[in-house]
């Protein structure tokens, strides 16, 4: 796994540090989180450099989210 975020994929990016079980828990209580997570099934195998930057931006966001 490279350390450059960009040649990541979205899976190895989020749960890498993360958990996916964390995620899974949280969207079982809230919208959002259900949202957050049909996002990241669509996108888990791409690389974060093929995304855009909203979405990378989102991302950060949700990484945030999870490790809370």
């Amino acid at each position: 796994m490279s350390d450059n975020p960009l040649q990541q994929t979205v899976e190895q990016y989020l749960f890498g540090p993360c958990s996916r079980g964390v995620l899974d828990e949280k969207a079982l209580d809230s919208d959002y989180w259900d949202g957050v997570k049909d996002f990241i099934e669509e996108v888990e195998n791409e690389k974060m450099s093929r995304l855009s930057f909203k979405q990378r931006d989102w991302l950060i966001k949700i990484k945030e989210g999870l490790l809370e």
